[in-house]
């Protein structure tokens, strides 16, 4: 099993026991510290960014997502699609050396670059991590008293230092 995948799957699973404990409200609700964005924004993030690499065949770009309501708005919607993506992770059928065209898009240009199936799970990996703190910042704004673990939303890179430094 790929170390990566089986990762990001964990992380996603993180993600569904946190947000399980949310109201529907709470989950939609938008948050002044995060810039008027909701947790449900915040998670519908991650998934289509894994979206568009579990459906890419050749080519890739993560600019051109969906960007589907119904994963911000419905936490029901977003778990289920959260497990369909997990299951996909843990596959035995993955391709990790698979070739992905890479498309980059910002305002003034396009880019095209090779990747591969491993490399773009790792890309996932450390934005997963990135959104779960956001997240976190959310979750804390509207319950203050929720109980949240402790290295939710914090890098694996961030929890090896901090065992070091004890």
């Amino acid at each position: 099993m790929n170390t990566i995948a089986k990762r990001c799957s964990e992380l996603l699973n993180d993600c569904t026991i946190v947000l399980q404990s949310l109201e529907a409200d709470a989950y939609s609700g938008k948050c002044t510290l995060l810039n008027e964005a909701s947790i449900g924004m915040h998670f519908r993030h991650i998934l289509e960014l894994l979206q568009c690499l579990k459906n890419a065949e050749r080519s890739l770009c993560y600019d051109q997502r969906k960007r589907d309501s119904r994963l911000e708005s419905s936490l029901h919607t977003a778990l289920d699609e959260s497990l369909t993506i997990q299951k996909w992770l843990l596959s035995d059928t993955l391709d990790f050396n698979k070739s992905i065209s890479l498309k980059w898009i910002s305002s003034k240009t396009e880019l095209e670059m090779e990747t591969n199936l491993q490399r773009e799970l790792a890309y996932n990996l450390e934005h997963i991590v990135h959104h779960m703190a956001l997240i976190r910042v959310g979750l804390k704004e509207l319950n203050p008293s929720i109980q949240i673990p402790k290295n939710f939303g914090v890098a694996d890179s961030t929890q090896r230092f901090r065992q070091q430094s004890a």
